[in-house]
């Protein structure tokens, strides 16, 4: 049994079987967060990855790679700390099919918890949340 068990923390997870690279260059500078569900993926960049004033850029698409078309796209980052508020935003549809969020007051660094609310053009709404670290 103890074998077994060894063997299996060999072995790669099955849960995310395919790599997937960002689609854009990341600034050393910023948090970055890949977030993969049946519905769909998103690539969370926040600039600069510290706390203070932010700005985040969302990348939206299919397990494919191919573009996600959404109606409505939101960001929300729940705080580390209770005694904290979310902060939550529209975010606006950039030519390059991103989508893009200004002005983020990120209170303090550590372990913040990133919520993609995402209104497709066809189908239900739909969240994907994922940590992201928040440096000094």
């Amino acid at each position: 049994m103890l074998l077994f068990v060894g063997a299996l923390g060999t072995m790669a997870p099955t849960a995310h079987e395919h790599v997937h690279a960002p689609s854009a260059e990341i600034s050393p500078n910023a948090a970055y967060v890949h977030i993969h569900s049946s519905e769909a993926m998103a690539e969370v960049t926040i600039a600069p990855g510290h706390a203070g004033r932010a700005k985040a850029t969302i990348r939206l698409s299919h397990e494919d790679s191919s573009g996600f078309t959404a109606k409505f796209v939101a960001l929300a980052l729940d705080p580390p700390a209770a005694h904290l508020k979310t902060v939550e935003r529209a975010a606006v549809h950039m030519p390059d099919e991103s989508w893009r969020v200004d002005g983020l007051e990120i209170a303090q660094p550590g372990i913040w918890i990133v919520r993609v609310i995402i209104v497709p053009e066809v189908g239900q709404p739909f969240v994907l949340d994922a940590p992201v670290v928040i440096e000094r």
